[in-house]
């Protein structure tokens, strides 16, 4: 079946490849072992009885695009089971899109919307308990913490509480239903007093299995004036609930005048978009331009006015001088090149160590902005590389604005990235995965999901899958994708919430595959292979004589700690010996 990719291609061989290595006196030939080919599914989230949208006609049935929406979703756990998003009761509920970035404005979202926690393998939606009038309103961040006692959570954060307030909530049972969970919310952070409130898209909680502690971010307006110039940072450890939350406040883009006590507009906003486990955080900066008084936040970076591709450490260290709280500025903050050599650009998603961003920039001045996939170091200032995604020949900017490709998530390892794609007029946005498995970037892919899907006969009632938000990687080594699409219900077309799971048409990534055979003393050798999955054990194994496949021997096994490996074999006498790597789903 023909997999649509870019112009950048890479198709697995579904069987056995071999290929001859000549050694001194050893001659081998080497075969990956075909990992188990598993079936596609698309799955649409259900609209739970609890926020069915009625809405069919009428001003309120649609949003300022003329979309009718009913759900989305925002954030996978990295293991593909749990997907969180938001309802919406009413359809006016908006998605309004600026010039240069992405951003979900909730208006009346009191009214309007309501978070779910959806189990995939079960097919089941639970809802925030309604207790204490806190009620989720939009869930936009996922992922698993180990307690203090040992025991495995699944932590989401996203917005309610009647404010609407930051608000987490952890499920008592690991993970299979939310309305056994435990909440708490900071109710000091009110973005409801001034247009608002705005929050991150998706991905806005990062963890991991290894510690108790999670972060999550929060920005938005605050009451003074339509400015987006305050974000947060929370960490939570220990128990859960309140007494354990940490507020830190990272960076306020106020532009005080010295005498009334609170900002006035003159140009700077940050966004943050992304967050890992270590606490740092991604997203942009706007840096007005203008140096007055030598203020830390105007001209701060030296760009004579821009968009920055934009990095917060954690924690933060106040910048003296900087103002009495809450007014402060901290200096634990930095940018880094885009793809066009300048700092211009918005960083998206980040991994849980926090040394690989997934953002966009333009390639050259004041062209379309498009995908990147940065690395860089664990402290301050380190930028080590970027490299451009993969994209589509038809790629273009969205009409009214300078983006072409933007990526929202990324895989735990930094394999997967899942975003969108502008491929004109006639296609219009359409949901993509990258795979940048691969040591060089000329092999990485991008995948249309709407023809993936298509190409699976797996569309179902969606006519096009749109926005990709959050992809984990599940047991069998597989993306799990999680967005948007357009579904046709019967009688109206919609936005509807998808779990897409993508099997090896993207794929080396569950196909282990030997990359060469190296000498390591008298009669060692070193076999070394990619594409393997973190915490899955790969099995060595040699063969003699092709002529006679029943006679595979083990060499050894290995657990992968990252997405290549070497295994070393000794005592290697026979003149001939064929290798296959493999694992066991």
């Amino acid at each position: 079946m023909n997999r649509l990719f870019s112009q950048r291609r890479t198709r697995p061989n579904p069987g056995m490849r071999l290929r001859k290595l000549t050694l001194p006196l050893v001659v081998l030939a080497v075969a990956a072992a075909a990992a188990s080919a598993l079936a596609s599914t698309l799955t649409v989230i259900p609209i739970p009885t609890w926020a069915t949208n009625s809405q069919s006609s009428g001003p309120d049935a649609t949003n300022y695009t003329g979309i009718l929406h009913q759900n989305e979703g925002r954030a996978i756990t990295p293991d593909g089971k749990y997907v969180v998003g938001l309802c919406y009761d009413r359809t006016n509920l908006i998605t309004a899109w600026s010039s240069d970035s992405h951003t979900t404005y909730l208006q009346n979202a009191r009214d309007q919307a309501r978070g779910y926690f959806f189990n995939v393998t079960a097919n089941t939606i639970g809802q925030q308990p309604s207790t204490a009038g806190s009620i989720w309103l939009a869930v936009t961040g996922v992922g698993y913490r180990t307690n203090n006692l040992g025991t495995i959570e699944a932590v989401c954060n996203g917005w309610g509480g009647g404010g609407p307030y930051p608000c987490w909530n952890m499920t008592t049972d690991g993970g299979t239903n939310l309305n056994v969970g435990i909440k708490c919310r900071d109710a000091t952070v009110d973005f409801t007093k001034s247009g608002g409130p705005v929050i991150p898209l998706a991905n806005t909680l990062a963890a991991t299995t290894n510690s108790d502690a999670y972060y999550s971010i929060a920005w938005g307006f605050q009451p003074f004036e339509n400015s987006l110039k305050f974000c947060y940072t929370y960490r939570g450890s220990n128990s859960f609930g309140n007494a354990h939350l940490t507020i830190k406040n990272y960076f306020q883009c106020y532009d005080g005048d010295g005498q009334n006590g609170h900002p006035v507009q003159t140009g700077n906003y940050v966004r943050i978009n992304g967050i890992a486990a270590t606490g740092r955080s991604v997203g942009q900066y706007v840096d007005g331009g203008a140096d007055w008084g030598g203020a830390p936040y105007e001209g701060f970076f030296g760009t004579a006015g821009g968009i920055l591709n934009f990095v917060l450490e954690y924690p933060p260290t106040i910048m003296p001088g900087a103002g009495a709280p809450p007014y402060q500025s901290y200096q634990n903050i930095w940018v880094f090149p885009g793809l066009d050599g300048t700092w211009t650009g918005s960083a998206w998603a980040i991994t849980p160590d926090g040394n690989t961003i997934f953002g966009h920039s333009p390639t050259y001045a004041t062209g379309p902005w498009y995908g990147y996939k940065a690395i860089v170091g664990a402290v301050t200032n380190t930028f080590e590389s970027i490299a451009r995604l993969p994209d589509f020949v038809d790629a273009a900017p969205k009409p009214g604005a300078t983006w072409a490709v933007t990526p929202f998530g990324c895989s735990t390892d930094g394999r997967y990235a899942v975003g969108t794609c502008y491929r004109g007029a006639t296609l219009g946005e359409r949901a993509v995965l990258w795979d940048t498995g691969d040591a060089d970037t000329n092999n990485w892919t991008a995948l249309d999901l709407t023809d993936y899907a298509t190409s699976e006969g797996i569309m179902g009632s969606f006519t096009k899958l749109e926005r990709a938000y959050s992809v984990g990687v599940n047991a069998d080594g597989y993306p799990v994708v999680t967005g948007y699409g357009k579904y046709t219900d019967g009688a109206e077309t919609r936005n509807r919430a998808f779990v897409l799971v993508v099997t090896p048409a993207v794929a080396p990534a569950v196909r282990p595959q030997i990359t060469s055979i190296t000498p390591v003393g008298a009669g060692n050798l070193a076999i070394n292979y990619t594409n393997t999955v973190i915490g899955k054990t790969y099995l060595l194994e040699y063969n003699t004589n092709l002529n006679n496949l029943a006679d595979w021997y083990s060499a050894g096994s290995k657990e992968a700690s990252g997405t290549s490996d070497s295994q070393t074999e000794s005592s290697v006498t026979s003149a001939v010996r064929f290798y296959r790597v493999s694992y066991t789903p």
